[in-house]
């Protein structure tokens, strides 16, 4: 993987009379950081004199790419229908849960490969332990609304499949 900046994007939030957020996302026309920074600033002063809603927040995003990915992948398990699912209690409560998905999970992902356990995640090993780690502490990420997941007990995943109906 060769990842390089490809691009920046300034995401930002529409606040309604409802108090719906909708959320708008434009590429900019920059080249480094302090461009996009400055274009970021004179997009939003501009935004906010065609709407009548609020704009409470936005993200300038610096997009990464790497080129040489080409074409698409071949493996048969990379199908974004066929998922794993992890939940777990938050670490501010037991009671509030969080989830989150990865599509075309390789087959290490899961407990066995045929039989019952194929379609139940395998938490306690690599390499699905060390992205639940991702979202504890110690991690890179929150799971939810700056939230982790809680030390224990370990989350719990499944797989899931989403059949689509093609044209």
């Amino acid at each position: 993987m060769a990842y390089g900046v490809d691009k920046w994007e300034i995401s930002l939030d529409s606040l309604d009379k409802g108090a719906n957020l909708s959320t708008k996302t434009y590429q900019l026309q920059a080249t480094d950081d302090t461009e996009a920074a400055t274009a970021a600033a004179a997009f939003v002063a501009a935004y906010v004199t065609m709407t009548e809603c609020f704009v409470p927040t936005y993200r300038v995003n610096k997009v990464y790419s790497d080129p040489l990915i080409v074409g698409v992948p071949t493996s048969d398990l990379a199908m974004n229908s066929v998922q794993a699912i992890v939940s777990g209690s938050l670490s501010v409560s037991a009671l509030k849960r969080a989830t989150f998905v990865v599509n075309g999970p390789k087959a290490a992902v899961f407990i066995d490969t045929s039989g019952p356990n194929r379609d139940v995640v395998a938490v306690a090993t690599n390499p699905t332990a060390a992205f639940i780690g991702e979202f504890k502490g110690g991690g890179h990420v929150f799971i939810s609304d700056g939230e982790l997941f809680a030390t224990a007990p370990n989350p719990t995943g499944i797989r899931r499949t989403v059949y689509r109906r093609l044209a």
